[in-house]
């Protein structure tokens, strides 16, 4: 999921603040808060 969405995400992100490092600690903030939850498989992630 990681690999499919990030980009995706992360673009998203930096449309609406201009700064690519922001947009990218952003995006893996998310990821990072949605593994916590359980609500994405950890091997993805952890894979990278």
């Amino acid at each position: 999921m990681f690999d499919q969405k990030f980009d995706s995400i992360r673009s998203f992100i930096f449309f609406k603040c201009s700064d690519d490092e922001m947009a990218s600690d952003i995006a893996q903030d998310v990821f990072t808060k949605k593994l916590g939850e359980g609500n994405l498989p950890s091997r993805n992630i952890l894979n990278e």
